[in-house]
């Protein structure tokens, strides 16, 4: 059993905020990116009274090696429909996300994301903390902004100290998922993805092509060209 595994649940305050805070996000109205806005209408002190003490036990900067990897970093293991299994893993400069051991996608300085299509979310989506925790790697195309933040508004109404500002972090989030470039189906490989930081971008990262190939099959998509169905181009 995995000694470094996360208390997901939505009562744990600290990881929720550590994990919503580090998505991806900006305000253009007040100029401030996600955490910064967040931390101007949430009153953290309400809720958390010791982030910075429970953050150095989290991620331990002095177990890392110099690029702030952990040998055992804390874990979140994520069962899905399809016998699916997600993994996170949590290093001092970045998250990681893997697929049944396949690596898809990361936040940190390189950050890798956009991998998911909101559709493909949406099937996964058993009511769990499921969602939320995989909404970082997921991309959204312009016709699905506004049911986007709508949903991810209902979800982070579940936790309580975002729930009185909800509709608006989901705004931002939403913004900082969407996307400008697309998702396509590409015959015996599936859904292949035209946005920049993305595995599925195979144009533009070729060394991804056979791991996208299989995260596809494991995914459900099958078909020869993938299951992109229109509209999913961004105008």
């Amino acid at each position: 059993m995995n000694q470094n595994k996360i208390d997901t649940s939505y009562s744990n305050t600290l990881f929720w905020w550590f994990y919503i805070t580090c998505f991806q996000g900006y305000d253009d109205a007040t100029d401030m990116p996600l955490m910064e806005a967040i931390e101007s209408i949430v009153d953290i002190n309400n809720y958390i009274t010791n982030f910075d003490e429970w953050y150095a036990k989290f991620a331990p900067r002095e177990q890392a090696d110099a690029d702030g990897m952990l040998k055992q970093p804390p874990v979140v293991e994520l069962f899905a429909k399809g016998n699916l299994k997600f993994t996170i893993q949590f290093h001092v400069f970045e998250t990681q996300y893997y697929l049944n051991d396949i690596y898809f996608g990361n936040l940190g300085g390189h950050f890798e994301a956009w991998f998911l299509t909101w559709d493909e979310l949406c099937t996964l989506d058993d009511g769990t903390e499921l969602f939320l925790l995989l909404l970082p790697m997921v991309g959204i195309v312009k016709n699905q902004q506004e049911g986007a933040a709508a949903l991810i508004g209902q979800r982070l109404k579940q936790i309580a100290l975002f729930a009185e500002n909800a509709d608006y972090i989901a705004r931002l989030i939403t913004d900082g998922l969407s996307m400008q470039g697309a998702f396509e189906g590409i015959a015996d490989i599936g859904i292949t993805c035209s946005q920049p930081h993305s595995v599925r971008n195979i144009r533009r990262y070729p060394r991804y092509i056979d791991d996208v190939r299989k995260l596809n099959c494991m995914l459900g998509d099958d078909s020869p060209h993938g299951r992109v169905e229109p509209p999913l181009q961004v105008l």
